[in-house]
């Protein structure tokens, strides 16, 4: 995955890289969340209690975040529903929804 030029002073520092982790940690919360058809950056929040309260202020670490989320979610095969849904809690306000499932060629005909 190629990180997009604006996040990778972001992406490099010590704080990244740990939310890096995180993510990738999480891609079955991230899949839980879809299939309750909540937006899939909800399955950090429970995580985050180490970054707080700076990742709640921090407007470039919650975009990566994200980012990386949909990344990782799209791997598995899902797309996007919706690209703003409520997330529960009170780190991010906006994420994107997913299908509870993969798509794939023969399931969108």
């Amino acid at each position: 995955m190629r990180v997009p030029g604006f996040y990778v002073p972001f992406a490099a520092s010590p704080e990244g890289r740990r939310l890096t982790a995180l993510c990738h940690a999480n891609e079955a919360g991230f899949i839980a969340s879809s299939r309750a058809g909540v937006p899939a950056v909800a399955a950090l929040v429970p995580h985050l209690s180490e970054f707080e309260p700076w990742v709640r202020d921090h407007h470039l670490a919650k975009k990566f975040l994200g980012w990386l989320t949909g990344e990782i979610v799209k791997a598995t095969g899902r797309v996007m529903l919706q690209e703003q849904a409520a997330v529960p809690g009170d780190i991010f306000v906006w994420g994107a929804l997913w299908t509870a499932e993969p798509v794939t060629l023969a399931s969108a005909a």
